[in-house]
């Protein structure tokens, strides 16, 4: 064997020309360097010539190479999935003098990432540096599985498919959709469906659609995800055609997507029509807040928008038609909102049950935000808030999602863990105590209760007939789900919680005095732990060190040099059972001298001193003006009233004044 210095000899190099050399130039010098090693074995006997001196080239830090022990360290704490901003600030954070630098101090993100591909260190979708060429390997290695395979349609760009003539050759589509996920979808399709897409997951423009049901919890699951370049009716038709060859026909009670028709349309003509099809509220919202640009005074913009939105509120259907004639006709009869006034009757008027709230009661869903809190999670939780340009990131993003949201879903079912929704519940119970008996008058059967903020203000509180006995999103301390009483507020029309006016009349007919209950009662844990893992040997010899000597951090340094180390190492099964032995002694040697009892009582509560905190003298921007509930009834109360006269006055910080 011969080994020569690494600066010997010219740069090899397949450049043509084309890109230019290195910033920092060659570490070749040109020439060979005399330092050598010649290591020759001959009948057992080893012999080794070795020439120490460096010539044509200084001892330059920066051309060194990182040492393999080194490389192996960063590798242990990459495999451990340590940021590459944690190792750089560790490295970079150690105490360093100018006559102490060593190469490892000079190392950069481009040799993390070249640690990374030589230690075969990436996540687990990447199946090859060209990412068509890896999506389509792991495709095809997905597929291998069979039943348990979560890709269900593929299509590479470049081939074409006969069996769907709406796709080009330059096309892309693939469906995934685990079998958890597809018995999810057959559990609660029936019920609620969401969809929508997001872009900005990969540098070729495909879009991300996902499905998304609401569970028993009243938490969104993804159970399907599409990417495709194209977003048309037929794709759409496509992907619930595939989703139907797993599932069945799914009937769907709600159905919500944004304002695009395509969505529906290929669901009602693959699946069927939905009981009821509803437009998210935000993106109705946002339509109507762009195409206020066709009203040029400022003033009546806000007049206009606060119009509507209060008539969106409306949960009386008759009381909804008197309101919408009205504002059609206060639109039409000003010369500046009459290009609006077209706009809205066209578009909105003639679809009225898809998008205001009276056909909305009791439904628990308001707006798209399931998806866009899913979106937001895969972008800025699983990608890190970064701009993904590989394809099969963001696959391996989608699976990370899916198996975690599957384990939440579990920890859920096996813990009984407190949801978010459970949590309103319990808020609205100690918001109960706020409604004073007095507020609470009964009448032929059902409850009239006096809102705490507007005495005029009255809701309506009944009981249904429905009888819910397995109902997670419940009241432990009042013995009511949400299905067992209706109010006339928001709280439990549109968003469908327990508002704390059911809470109250059901304290009040119970004589209920005691404050609400978690739904779950934690079982108190031990602090004291057993760890017996079968190495422990109580007999064994302890080694003698030095107490004044802290070897912690070289301990450290060794185990993720092994890290690093294992993965490129090939060993037989002899050395991987001493190797296997000699771990278990170190295991064992650790946990006998691991105190579990010795906690720290930072987290227990306390008085403490409030500390000084920062806060800022700049004076507060306006807000954009906001609708109250006092405000949309007057609203809706003017629109009702035949007259003119009706005078609204308006409490915001724009404007002070608004005659309607």
């Amino acid at each position: 064997m011969y080994f020569f210095c690494h600066r010997s000899f010219s740069q090899r190099t397949t450049n043509k020309g084309y890109r230019s050399t290195k910033s920092c130039g060659s570490v070749k010098i040109g020439h060979a360097c005399p330092s050598t090693i010649k290591v020759h074995l001959q009948n057992s006997k080893l012999t080794v010539q070795y020439c120490n001196t460096h010539l044509s080239h200084t001892h330059e830090i920066g051309k060194q190479r990182l040492f393999v022990e080194d490389r192996s360290k960063i590798a242990g704490k990459l495999s451990l999935g340590v940021p590459v901003n944690k190792i750089l600030e560790d490295i970079r954070s150690s105490n360093v003098e100018s006559d102490s630098i060593k190469r490892i101090h000079l190392i950069e993100k481009k040799d993390i990432h070249n640690i990374k591909r030589d230690y075969n260190i990436s996540y687990a979708t990447k199946r090859h540096e060209n990412d068509s060429m890896s999506v389509n390997l792991w495709v095809k290695e997905m597929t291998a599985k069979g039943d348990e395979s979560p890709i269900i349609y593929f299509k590479q760009q470049g081939n074409s498919d006969n069996n769907v003539q709406s796709f080009t050759k330059d096309d892309f589509c693939l469906i995934i959709m685990t079998q958890f996920q597809s018995e999810l979808l057959l559990k609660f399709g029936n019920d609620k469906i969401c969809i929508d897409g997001t872009h900005g997951l990969n540098g070729y423009n495909f879009q991300l659609y996902t499905i998304v049901v609401v569970d028993e919890f009243g938490n969104g699951y993804p159970v399907a995800f599409c990417f495709s370049n194209k977003s048309d009716t037929a794709l759409y038709k496509h992907y619930f055609q595939c989703i139907k060859n797993i599932t069945g026909k799914i009937t769907a009670n709600v159905f919500m997507s944004d304002d695009e028709p395509a969505f529906y349309n290929a669901w009602n003509a693959v699946m069927g029509p939905a009981e009821k099809q509803l437009l998210c509220t935000w993106h109705v919202l946002r339509n109507w807040t762009k195409n206020l640009s066709k009203i040029q005074c400022n003033e009546k913009k806000t007049i206009v928008f606060k119009t509507l939105k209060a008539l969106l509120y409306e949960t009386n259907e008759h009381y909804f038609y008197i309101e919408l004639q009205k504002v059609l006709d206060d639109l039409f009869n000003d010369t500046e909102t009459e290009d609006f006034g077209k706009y809205f009757k066209m578009m909105y008027s003639c679809r009225v049950e898809k998008w205001a709230y009276f056909n909305r009661k009791h439904i628990g869903i308001n707006t798209n935000m399931y998806l866009e809190a899913l979106h937001k999670t895969i972008k800025y939780s699983y990608l890190d808030g970064k701009k993904c340009k590989r394809l099969d990131l963001s696959i391996n993003a989608l699976m990370s999602l899916v198996r975690d949201k599957s384990f939440e879903r579990i920890i859920k079912i096996a813990k009984q863990k407190k949801t978010s929704k459970i949590n309103q519940i319990i808020a609205a119970h100690k918001k109960s105590s706020e409604v004073t008996p007095n507020m609470i008058s009964e009448i032929d059967g059902y409850w009239l209760v006096n809102s705490t903020t507007n005495y005029n203000v009255h809701y309506k509180v009944e009981k249904t007939n429905f009888s819910c006995s397995d109902c997670v999103l419940s009241c432990v301390e009042c013995q009511i789900c949400v299905h067992t009483y209706k109010c006339s507020c928001m709280n439990n029309i549109i968003y469908f919680n327990i508002c704390k006016h059911i809470h109250a009349c059901v304290k009040q007919k119970n004589n209920i005095l005691l404050p609400c209950k978690p739904a779950v009662t934690s079982t108190s844990l031990t602090n004291e732990l057993a760890v017996d893992n079968g190495f422990l040997q109580p007999n064994e010899t302890q080694l003698e060190l030095d107490e004044n000597t802290d070897n912690t951090g070289e301990i450290t340094n060794k185990l993720e040099t092994i890290l690093g180390m294992v993965n490129r190492t090939k060993l037989n099964d002899i050395d991987q059972k001493y190797i296997i032995k000699q771990c278990d002694k170190i295991i064992s040697k650790l946990a006998k001298n691991t105190d579990f009892k010795n906690t720290s009582n930072v987290g227990k509560k306390r008085n403490i001193e409030p500390q000084a905190r920062f806060f800022t003298n700049k004076r507060k921007r306006i807000e954009p003006p906001t609708l109250s509930s006092t405000e949309s009834k007057h609203i809706r109360e003017s629109l009702r009233n035949s007259s003119d006269e009706t005078l609204f006055i308006s409490t915001t910080q724009l404007f002070d004044h608004s005659y309607l």
